[in-house]
């Protein structure tokens, strides 16, 4: 969801929700319910654009939450 900006940047967010699906013999998918949320930000510099996601995971069963943050940039 874009949640607004400008010719120099903009802001968004992710929401993600998975479902226990899958069954024993195949292995497929990881049982637990989870949930996440990412904040999204993109600037503009000329041909520099930085880049920064931050969120939180959360997870079902015996897991921790997590937060996590990715920084990226690119050149163009």
């Amino acid at each position: 969801m874009n949640l607004g900006g400008s010719d120099r940047g903009a802001f968004g967010f992710l929401a993600d929700v998975r479902f226990p699906t899958g069954n024993e013999e195949g292995f497929p998918g990881s049982g637990e319910y989870a949930v996440r949320g990412l904040f999204i930000v993109s600037g503009r510099f000329g041909n520099f654009s930085p880049h920064l996601n931050g969120g939180y995971l959360w997870r079902s069963g015996n897991h921790s939450p997590m937060p996590s943050w990715s920084p990226a940039a690119s050149i163009t």
